[in-house]
């Protein structure tokens, strides 16, 4: 046990993953007038919130990053369990097979929280990039409120996220 928790203590977030990619997919099906509705209230609306957007990417990061990790674990607690050799450690494994799933469920909370919150707070502030939005219309309307979006994200706040994500991206085991 003790190999794999110090092979598995540092769990990094792949490149692959941002928090606001739940918010660029949800725009992409949402309906115009869904889009135009929320930014008209800065991006909270119940139709489509961009807080809860970016809670539900950050929820989703941290359960792809963790559950794995966890499921290595379970099974190698199973085979210490079906192992009659190390009836010592049964109870070992089960417990720390048990501390592990409560864990679990608390370190999503946290990710959904902090996850809703890196961005969400300078964003709905950010006048600028509200009027920018509202200016947007016509043809190809979503399109360009996406593209705005994933801007905003990835070149106006690019890195800031990671400086203050709260252990999201990287998540401590053992």
């Amino acid at each position: 046990m003790t190999i794999w928790l110090k092979a598995n203590a540092d769990m990094r977030r792949s490149a692959s993953r941002r928090v606001h990619d739940s918010l660029l997919s949800t725009t992409r099906a949402a309906h115009w007038k869904t889009i135009y509705a929320t930014i008209s209230r800065r991006g909270g609306w119940p139709n489509l919130d961009y807080a809860h957007q970016l809670s539900h990417g950050a929820r989703r990061i941290a359960t792809q990053i963790v559950e794995t990790k966890i499921d290595g674990f379970k099974t190698l607690a199973t085979n210490i369990v079906s192992d009659d050799e190390l009836v010592e450690a049964h109870d070992l494994a089960r417990q720390a097979v048990r501390t592990l799933e409560s864990g679990f469920d608390e370190i999503i909370r946290n990710a959904q929280l902090v996850g809703g919150s890196i961005y969400a707070d300078d964003l709905r502030e950010d006048l600028e990039f509200w009027r920018a939005c509202s200016a947007i219309g016509g043809r190809g309307y979503k399109d360009r409120i996406n593209e705005r979006n994933q801007n905003w994200f990835e070149e106006e706040r690019q890195g800031e996220a990671e400086a203050r994500d709260g252990g999201i991206g990287r998540v401590q085991m053992g």
